[in-house]
């Protein structure tokens, strides 16, 4: 699909720092489709809080079921990005 269905949806997976600073952040081997971006990881909130301390490991996005994109970092830092990619083997770069 185009992903323009889902334009107004959220995330399949969000954190935000709305309550303060997030760390220690840690994703292993998931399956992600749908939504604005399927991974949103939002460290603007709480005066720039901020998220740090990032682990991406292995994920799989299916091609195209998004509205604008894979990721969405902001306000992220410490990000440790491997073997991530689509579900056809495309390998994602670090946001």
């Amino acid at each position: 699909t185009d992903g323009s269905a889902y334009a107004g949806a959220s995330s399949a997976l969000r954190i935000g720092s709305e309550y303060g600073a997030c760390t220690y952040i840690r994703f292993y081997y998931c399956g992600l489709t749908h939504g604005g971006y399927p991974m949103q990881l939002d460290g603007s909130k709480d005066s720039n809080a901020g998220i740090t301390d990032v682990e991406v490991v292995g994920c799989r996005w299916h091609a195209g079921d998004w509205a604008y994109g894979p990721t969405d970092f902001i306000t992220v830092s410490g990000v440790t990005w491997t073997d991530n990619a689509y579900s056809d083997g495309t390998v994602i770069p670090s946001p």
